[in-house]
């Protein structure tokens, strides 16, 4: 039945429905790449030095 809960309210979830995998086809066409495509490599950011030390 639909109106029968598992847990009580926002104790569990359950992303296994249609919506999760709609929103991923979604991302993935919006972005150009799929899920499981490498990540680009993070650049190195050096921090300013401080004054006086």
């Amino acid at each position: 039945m639909f109106n029968v809960r598992e847990a009580p309210a926002d104790t569990y979830f359950n992303y296994g429905g249609a919506q999760t995998e709609v929103l991923g086809l979604m991302l993935t066409a919006a972005v150009g790449m799929s899920p499981t495509a490498d990540p680009a490599p993070v650049p190195e950011t050096k921090l300013p030095e401080l004054p006086g030390r």
